[in-house]
C-alpha cells in the first residue's frame, strides 16, 4: 500500500541526482536514483519494491553504503531515513558534485508498458 511522504521533515532537502545502488537484501542490488537529499534521508527511485519499514543499505559513488529505513512508498519512489545523518561535510560534497550535473542526469527509465 503507497504512502503519502511525511509533511514535515527534519531537514530542508536539495535538489539533485546522483545515480546509486540499492540494496534490499544480501541477494539483491538494483539501481536507483537518490534525488531530494538532505542530512537525515533523500526520496529513492528504483524499479525495485520497497515496502514501509524495510531496511535497504544505498551506495554511490565510492562510499561504502549508507544503510536507511523506508519512510514511505509512492510508486517507485521511496522516502528514506538514513540510520545516522550525513556528515556534514559528506553531504556538501555531495551537492556540490550533482547540482552541477543534475539537469544531465535523468530518472531510471521506466519500463515500457504493453498496450492491452
Amino acid at each position: 500500500m503507497d504512502q503519502s511522504p511525511p509533511t514535515e521533515r527534519q531537514s530542508d532537502r536539495e535538489q539533485v541526482f546522483v545515480k546509486a545502488r540499492c540494496r534490499t537484501s544480501k541477494w539483491h542490488v538494483g539501481d536507483a536514483s537518490l534525488s531530494d537529499i538532505s542530512a537525515h534521508g533523500c526520496c529513492v527511485v528504483t524499479r525495485t519494491a520497497l515496502t514501509k519499514g524495510q531496511s535497504i543499505d544505498i551506495r554511490y559513488g565510492s562510499n561504502k553504503g549508507l544503510p536507511a529505513k523506508v519512510r514511505w512508498v509512492k510508486g517507485l519512489s521511496a522516502g528514506v531515513e538514513f540510520d545516522s545523518p550525513l556528515d556534514p561535510d559528506d553531504l556538501e560534497e555531495l551537492l556540490s558534485e550533482h547540482r552541477q550535473s543534475s539537469s544531465k542526469v535523468s530518472r531510471l527509465p521506466l519500463r515500457e508498458r504493453k498496450a492491452s
